[in-house]
């Protein structure tokens, strides 16, 4: 396959995993990275840089923690309403 092929697959694979996100956290609501990961089967990297990514584009924003496990919170995300 020629380079010119392999971008373009890339950047279509980094679309469909950023709209993959986006609608798991539209359909099922607030939800952490780890839940993200296990939903989408996408590495725990792969999720840090898609919702950086949407966190900076203001679509998504971090929600109230879940209770405490420990001395640990967990981070909610969830879509920002006037972002769609």
């Amino acid at each position: 396959m020629s380079k010119q092929y392999s971008g373009m697959n890339l950047k279509l694979a980094k679309q469909s995993n950023r709209s993959m996100i986006i609608s798991a956290l539209v359909t099922k609501g607030s939800m952490s990275r780890s839940s993200l990961a296990a939903l989408s089967g996408l590495s725990r990297m792969t999720i840090t840089n898609i919702v950086n990514e949407l966190l900076e584009a203001g679509i998504i924003s971090q929600a109230a923690p879940e209770e405490s496990i420990g001395e640990r919170h967990t981070n909610l995300l969830q879509i920002v309403p006037t972002s769609l």
